[in-house]
């Protein structure tokens, strides 16, 4: 969702890399607003957009969703949004890249709830990630994968294991024909220019439906990001709006890169609610 003028017209902004950081820490210092509340209205997001796909693909129920997590923010995204996947009677399984004691702050809060649920989770270690993932995606029916790897951090090359893992998810998406939900943008895409930054295969994540938190990243409206986007959906994470209009600049709906609305028209509301 975007915010909306009295005439209630949608209303899109759109965020360079660090205004989009910046937010996230302006909505914490300045409005109190504890980050890990932040991480979790963007779970609830990114969950109703794959159950939303779920029900698109009239998915056997339940349906079944491999949610691969990077360390980071992004990968707590993910990791928040395993258990609101899990409580709508969701078959989950998580990927993890990278050592489990490595992750910190709210992300870890996040991992600690995943375990104590005893949902399905993998780790994937920073040898042969790729292939781990590989496996990790044959071991039963796939009908969404989320790519919560990584965010808007990434400006250089991307190698090695993660770069690994991007082109797994995207091999995952060809061969089971699972569709594919980015969360916040495909990883590997450049924040600012949209272009790719991986080193194996095309260098992002492709993704059927985007989900973009708070607002569109720059990059979306570049030409390179239009194979990797999808669909584009816009879903709040609770700070201000009028931090959202402080911060972002101001875009007409009608330059909108994904369907003709900030949100997925006729979408679910999002669990819990």
């Amino acid at each position: 969702m975007a915010g909306a003028e009295a005439s209630g017209a949608p209303v899109v902004y759109v965020f360079g890399r660090d205004a989009i950081r910046q937010l996230d820490r302006v909505a914490t210092e300045r409005y109190g607003i504890p980050s890990i509340v932040l991480m979790e209205n963007a779970a609830i997001g990114l969950a109703g957009q794959a159950l939303d796909l779920l029900d698109e693909r009239e998915a056997e129920a339940p349906g079944r969703v491999l949610i691969v997590c990077g360390r980071g923010n992004n990968g707590g995204d993910g990791l928040a949004c395993a258990r609101h996947l899990s409580n709508e009677g969701v078959q989950v399984v998580v990927a993890l890249l990278g050592e489990d004691d490595k992750i910190t702050g709210d992300a870890a809060t996040h991992l600690a709830t995943v375990r104590e649920m005893d949902i399905d989770l993998h780790l994937l270690g920073a040898d042969g990630a790729g292939e781990r993932l590989m496996e990790v995606g044959a071991l039963g029916r796939v009908d969404v994968v989320i790519d919560a790897l990584v965010g808007t951090g990434p400006t250089g090359p991307i190698e090695g294991p993660l770069a690994e893992a991007i082109d797994a998810i995207n091999s995952v998406r060809d061969q089971t024909g699972a569709s594919v939900v980015a969360a916040d943008l495909p990883s590997g895409l450049h924040a600012e220019t949209g272009e790719p930054l991986g080193a194996c295969g095309v260098g992002a994540v492709i993704a059927d439906v985007t989900v973009s938190f708070v607002g569109l990243k720059r990059g979306f409206l570049a030409l390179p990001a239009q194979r990797f986007l999808g669909e584009v959906a816009v879903e709040p994470i609770g700070a201000p709006v009028s931090l959202t209009a402080e911060l972002g600049e101001r875009l007409e709906a009608s330059v909108h890169p994904g369907d003709d609305s900030p949100g997925r028209a006729g979408g679910r509301s999002s669990p819990g609610q």
